[in-house]
């Protein structure tokens, strides 16, 4: 039995330029699934600018003869990942890397947690200041960019995004972005056309604002961190023009809040190192994963009020950043709601093709007994001419008529269902 406050690796896979960020897929289908995110500092190689021209008075202060350079900003550049969990037990876990795609440095990344035209959908954020968003088609493993929004400054780092769609379903998600000139960005996202429009923007930290996060039960409200030490709250009805909260902290610690009661958290958690990533345990509210920067991985353990929080277990074997993310094969509530809703409309579909297909079957029926009527009444004639009895024809005339008018009252029935489905 392996020791819980130091859990096996189950397999590791070398990323090349650092992993920061990592995104199990949410949805079933593709739930094997996962997004690795990385950045990497590269010398830019192109050719060097020459410099300014120097006045007279500096070159006669200097007896260094080689020409003047101009230092270049270090290019950001990134990789999007994509990995498969693949085996059946502890055992027989490996990863496997099915994709890779090169962008800029990449800082964050989140999956809506509601289909986007029917699609599971990757945000990226990056250093170009961009958000990217990307899909998975149909059941495929390639992830394929649908669109990207653009700030105005590529100066600006995107540094953190995140969906509004998380707990309520939306025709129309927001996604909130965080710059590293302190800015918050909120977009509205079309799903139809998988456009991003400008909804909301303003200055919300003096430094870089490496996190940002909507209230998923009332997504009016955001919350905000960055290099000046600040927690802060915002109010979309209030245009964001100014913060609801403000707390200070920037250590090693896990806090836990009641976003009715802001003037203390419920708990502090210690946890040894920088907290740089958190995830809910997907299913158990109350466990939750802490990426801790050089001193690894640890899952707290929450009691009932929330008062005390224990770690349960730890992963110290990661020598570097830790970045983390949760899988779990069971569905959220948000997701729920999806498949039942697309299983509805599936259902309704197939209603309504049968139904169709009842009633062209009908019509179809009915046409040819009134065709068979009609070539009856013409022998009848014929024979009626020549003096024959024509009792039996009469007598199946009467049988296709008494058919007829049964399929007919049917075929009211079938169209009624019809209307009844759409």
């Amino acid at each position: 039995m392996s020791d819980p406050f130091n859990p096996p690796s189950l397999d590791s896979s070398d990323t090349i330029y650092s992993a920061d960020s990592i995104e199990f897929c949410p949805f079933e289908s593709h739930s094997h699934l996962f997004a690795c995110g990385t950045y990497q500092l590269a010398k830019d190689e192109s050719e060097d600018e020459p410099a300014p021209a120097a006045s007279d008075t500096d070159a006669n202060s200097s007896d260094d003869d080689e020409p003047n350079k101009v230092d270049k900003p270090m290019l950001r550049l990134g990789r999007l990942l994509v990995y498969a969990v693949e085996g059946e037990s502890d055992d027989t876990f490996k990863l496997n890397n099915l994709e890779r795609i090169e962008t800029a440095a990449i800082l964050d990344m989140k999956w809506s947690h509601q289909l986007i035209n029917g699609n599971p959908t990757l945000g990226v954020a990056d250093a170009s200041g961009d958000l990217s968003l990307y899909q998975f088609k149909s059941a495929d493993s390639d992830l394929e960019i649908v669109t990207k929004y653009q700030t105005n400054s590529s100066s600006k780092l995107a540094l953190s995004l995140d969906w509004s769609n998380r707990v309520q379903v939306s025709e129309q998600p927001q996604i909130a972005v965080s710059m590293s000139s302190g800015d918050i960005t909120i977009l509205d996202l079309d799903p139809t056309s998988s456009t991003l429009t400008e909804s909301l923007t303003w200055h919300a930290h003096d430094f870089e604002a490496w996190i940002v996060g909507w209230n998923y039960h009332d997504t009016n409200i955001l919350y905000t961190g960055a290099d000046d030490c600040r927690l802060k709250g915002w109010d979309k009805r209030m245009d964001c023009s100014y913060a609801t909260f403000v707390s200070k902290a920037y250590d090693e610690n896990v806090l836990i809040w009641d976003t009715r009661s802001m003037r203390q958290p419920l708990s502090t958690t210690e946890t040894g190192g920088g907290v740089w990533r958190l995830k809910w345990h997907p299913t158990r509210k109350d466990v939750l994963l802490a990426g801790c920067m050089h001193n690894g991985f640890h899952v707290i353990n929450y009691d009932e009020g929330w008062a005390t929080g224990s770690i349960g277990s730890s992963f110290m074997e990661h020598a570097s950043l830790a970045y983390v993310d949760t899988r779990t094969n069971e569905l959220s509530q948000t997701q729920q709601q999806q498949h039942q809703a697309m299983a509805a409309a599936k259902a309704k579909a197939k209603a309504k093709a049968k139904a169709k297909a009842s009633i062209t079957d009908t019509v179809e029926l009915i046409i040819w007994l009134k065709t068979e009527q009609a070539r009856i009444t013409r022998e009848v004639k014929q024979l009626n001419a020549q003096g024959y009895q024509t009792t039996a024809l009469h007598n199946y005339w009467h049988i296709l008529e008494n058919q007829v008018k049964a399929l007919e009252l049917e075929l009211i029935v079938e169209k009624s269902a019809e209307l009844a489905i759409e």
